[in-house]
C-alpha cells in the first residue's frame, strides 16, 4: 500500500509543477508589453484589431506583442519584453518600443505637445515625412501636436470647400478683395 500512495503523491506533486508551470508560461506569454505608472487615458489596439481604452486607476488587459498603445492624456511608461516589440503612437509619429525598450510618454494637455523619453534600450521614432530617427537610453524626443485647420479654410455656403481661398470677386468690376 506504501509504494501505491508514493507512487500517486509523487504523480500529484510532478502534475502540479506541471499546471504551474502551464500557468507561468501562460502569464509570461503575455507580459510582452507592460504599461505602468500610468496618470491618464491609454488606447491600446491589438493586432486583431480589438481597441480597449483604459482610464488610469483601472486595470490593464493583457496586451500582446504587435499592438499599438497611445497615451492620450496624462503619462505612462511602455515596455516591451526581449524578442517583442509595440507601436506607442506619439501625435503625429510612431515609436517602435522592443527587446527590453521602456519609454515614458507624457501629454501635455496645454499645447498638445507629446514628450517622450527613452528610459531603457534604444527606439526607432517613424517621423511624419517618413524618415526615421534613434532615440537611445536616456535621449528624449518631442512631437508637435497636429497642426490644426485654419479657421480661414470655412466652408462658406454653396461654395466647394476644396475651392475656396478666402477670396471674394466682384462680378462686374472684377476687383478681389480678402486676402
Amino acid at each position: 500500500m506504501t509504494s501505491v500512495a508514493s507512487k500517486n503523491l509523487k504523480f500529484l506533486a510532478v502534475l502540479g509543477l506541471l499546471v504551474s508551470s502551464v500557468f507561468l508560461l501562460t502569464q509570461s506569454a503575455f507580459a510582452a508589453v507592460t504599461i505602468a505608472n500610468q496618470t491618464g487615458t491609454v488606447k491600446i489596439t491589438t493586432p486583431d484589431g480589438q481597441v480597449t481604452t483604459v482610464e488610469a486607476g483601472n486595470p490593464l488587459p493583457n496586451i500582446p506583442a504587435g499592438s499599438t498603445i497611445e497615451v492620450v492624456t496624462g503619462k505612462a511608461e511602455i515596455s516591451a519584453s526581449d524578442g517583442d516589440t509595440v507601436n506607442v503612437l506619439v501625435n503625429d509619429s510612431t515609436v517602435q518600443v522592443g527587446n527590453g525598450a521602456k519609454v515614458s510618454v507624457r501629454i501635455d494637455l496645454r499645447t498638445g505637445n507629446a514628450n517622450l523619453d527613452v528610459v531603457a534600450g534604444n527606439v526607432q521614432v517613424l517621423n511624419p515625412d517618413g524618415t526615421t530617427t534613434e532615440v537611445n537610453e536616456g535621449g528624449s524626443y518631442e512631437a508637435p501636436a497636429s497642426e490644426p485647420t485654419p479657421s480661414s479654410e470655412v466652408d462658406t455656403p454653396g461654395t466647394d470647400p476644396a475651392q475656396n481661398t478666402g477670396r471674394q470677386e466682384d462680378a462686374e468690376s472684377g476687383k478681389v478683395s480678402g486676402y
